[in-house]
């Protein structure tokens, strides 16, 4: 892209002999793939998780939906 600064981004950085992701396009993903493998008891309670839902002007990571259609809305952080 013509308006960057640099032509590379930084994804993840290492701290002793660990890797630490930094870039938060990474952390959404890496926890969609969580919910998918049904690993978590997250996936018990809710049937339904959507990724990336627009709330007024802000977009949220995703938002879980139980069978009575209650929402459970989650923000996925990371360092």
């Amino acid at each position: 892209k013509p308006h960057r600064k640099t032509k590379w981004d930084v994804i993840a950085g290492k701290v002793n002999k660990h890797f630490v992701l930094i870039h938060s396009k990474y952390h959404r993903k890496i926890a969609e793939a969580i919910f998918k493998t049904k690993i978590l008891p997250i996936s018990e309670r809710f049937s339904k998780i959507k990724a990336e839902v627009r709330y007024k002007n802000h977009r949220i990571d995703f938002v879980a939906y139980d069978n009575k259609g209650n929402e459970c809305w989650i923000e996925v952080k990371g360092c």
